[in-house]
């Protein structure tokens, strides 16, 4: 496994360049990690795409963070593929996620790679949003519905429309949009629109970071990352 150390040295070895519509963003050198306990990875699939690993399922230090070294604008849209592969057959009650998001206010390259990842300390260093995807959970209502929290504070904000079920599958592939700008902040996964309005889903000019968050006890495979 590649560590975040690893990571940073190889894109001070090659020129760095930056994410744009000609351009993919699934490329593990552009990304520094926090691997939590250090059992959850993150590896560079041979056709592009990135996999995200975590450990044990009922280690909440196991999950594996990651940062984009380029930084995101403040209005855009990311498009993805996104398989979950690993669905093991008991979880704790916070269940099995993946976690797209933007943050700010903090440089991940001068964070210890020892960092506690879990979301409610790491939304203590960050400015921004993250999108929890559906999840198997022992609280089916909350886990088959995408859903978004706010940092600093860290809220759970309403949605604009009736929350709509979207129940990710293993094995199966889905093509994912995540469009921003202004207050608004909008999902589109398996045909289905999740969309939320607030100021504190305002993504500033400059400084802005993409976040992906594989949880313990999952595997989720993240392919055809494009940014608009």
């Amino acid at each position: 496994m590649l560590n975040r150390r690893s990571f940073i040295a190889m894109t001070l070895a090659t020129p760095f360049a930056r994410a744009s519509s000609a351009d993919a963003a699934d490329r593990l050198g552009d990304y520094y990690v926090l691997p939590g306990d250090g059992t959850g990875s993150a590896a560079l699939v041979e056709l592009g795409g990135l996999r995200l690993k975590g450990g044990l399922f009922n280690d909440f230090d196991s999950g594996v963070r990651l940062f984009s070294d380029f930084t995101l604008p403040a209005s855009g849209r990311l498009r993805y593929r996104l398989t979950r592969e690993i669905l093991p057959p008991t979880v704790t009650s916070n269940g099995v996620w993946l976690n797209v998001g933007i943050v700010w206010g903090n440089d991940p390259a001068a964070l210890p790679a020892t960092t506690y990842n879990g979301d409610t300390y790491t939304s203590t260093l960050w400015d921004g949003w993250r999108i929890t995807h559906a999840n198997k959970d022992l609280k089916e209502i909350a886990s088959n519905r995408l859903r978004i929290r706010s940092y600093k504070p860290r809220e759970q904000l309403p949605t604009r429309e009736p929350k709509v079920l979207a129940n990710f599958k293993p094995g199966v592939a889905y093509d994912v949009t995540l469009t921003w700008g202004g207050r608004i902040v909008t999902i589109v996964a398996m045909g289905k629109k999740q969309s939320w309005s607030n100021t504190q889903l305002r993504v500033p000019a400059s400084g802005a970071r993409l976040m992906w968050y594989g949880s313990f006890g999952g595997q989720w495979l993240i392919e055809n990352i494009r940014l608009d």
